[in-house]
């Protein structure tokens, strides 16, 4: 049912997607933004899916068998942040429950990890982001610290998906990252709410509907 639990996140980040766009999609999971940026940015678009747990993967990578979309998306088994290194990814064993990231998850466990950030990623891809989604469990603010050099240069529509009490064991908050785009010419906006806060933001408010 994770369609009816981001009901309106889902709704808007499909009809933001348009024909030829790039989308990198961080913190894939199985693939559900995955699908929608696929199918909405046919025939000619592009999509980058993070995902670096073993098992959600292997899921992700069968449902874009499913829906023909191998071709089209590329899957990189990597963490994004602010610095490009290694850390420990906690996940639970045999399970897709989605709360996998790099901040301790009780009774999950834990293995080693590339960093990469998304500035290095679009100069090596050579794919110039037009949509970033984030759900990366807490750490949305180091994985767009890792993207300053793109978001100046390229100001690609942006999707978060907050994590309060995440987001407060990092001693930080929604409305530190809201603040933190600010300053970079962002407006965001508070699309949904349920266990997360679901955000949107862009530099030309007129964009998204």
């Amino acid at each position: 049912g994770w369609e009816s639990i981001e009901e309106e996140s889902y709704k808007l980040f499909a009809n933001a997607v348009n024909p030829g766009d790039v989308v990198y999609d961080v913190g894939a999971n199985i693939g559900t933004y995955t699908i929608l940026a696929l199918q909405k940015s046919a025939p000619g678009g592009r999509v980058v899916a993070y995902e670096p747990v073993d098992l959600t993967r292997d899921f992700l990578k069968l449902h874009l068998q499913w829906n023909s979309g191998s071709d089209r998306v590329i899957v990189r088994p990597v963490c994004c942040g602010s610095q490009a290194g290694q850390a420990s990814l906690y996940f639970r064993e045999g399970e897709m429950s989605g709360d996998s990231g790099l901040l301790p998850v009780k009774g999950a466990r834990s293995m080693m990890v590339p960093v990469r950030t998304l500035d290095s990623e679009v100069e090596e891809l050579g794919l110039v982001p037009t949509i970033i989604k984030i759900d990366v469990e807490g750490w949305e603010l180091e994985v767009l610290k890792g993207a300053e050099h793109i978001l100046a240069r390229d100001r690609p529509l942006l999707f978060l998906s907050l994590h309060p009490e995440a987001l407060a064991r990092l001693h930080t908050s929604t409305g530190v990252v809201q603040a933190w785009l600010e300053e970079r010419g962002y407006h965001s906006q508070v699309i949904a709410t349920d266990h997360e806060i679901h955000l949107v933001a862009t530099t030309n408010p007129t964009v998204v509907r």
